[in-house]
């Protein structure tokens, strides 16, 4: 299945992971084989020996890039048309019916008007409902964070 989803741009790469979340062994920490910041063992232990499994990791991240994603999606021309509908449907009264038409959209604009001006350039937004930043399980609050992506098609 792995194989067959990798054909189509759907696969995905494995990170070894610290078991505490301190860093990602990759770039300068790919080889190390504990955590420089907690001194944890990036290798599974075994549960009767206390053992390290040398080759198993202890955590894994998934990661899913998503460029090839947005490229097998522009291969359809109905579906390229849809992913280019804010570079030429934006509100001329004024009224605010999609993002395109909000004020942050006009910034990042002028920010970055090399990013603007092509119509394949997408910006994704990203929400996280129930969030809890500090592990307090029985806190009466929930913090939604939100930030904006965005994905040049160069």
């Amino acid at each position: 299945m792995k194989r067959f989803l990798k054909i189509f741009c759907f696969g995905y790469d494995s990170i070894h992971a610290c078991r505490n979340n301190c860093i990602l062994y990759r770039n300068q920490y790919e080889d190390l084989v504990s955590c420089p910041r907690c001194s944890e063992s990036r290798w599974e232990k075994d549960k009767h020996t206390g053992e390290k499994k040398k080759g198993i990791p202890s955590k894994v991240l998934r990661y899913f890039p998503i460029k090839d994603r947005f490229r097998r999606m522009f291969r359809s021309k109905r579906m390229a048309e849809s992913l280019c509908w804010h570079f030429t449907n934006a509100s001329e009264d004024g009224t605010m019916r999609h993002p395109v038409d909000s004020l942050t959209w006009v910034h990042v604009n002028e920010k970055w008007p090399e990013f603007a001006a092509d119509p394949r350039n997408l910006r994704l937004g990203l929400s996280t409902n129930g969030m809890n930043p500090f592990s307090i399980q029985n806190t009466k609050y929930s913090t939604c964070a939100v930030s904006q992506l965005q994905y040049g098609s160069n």
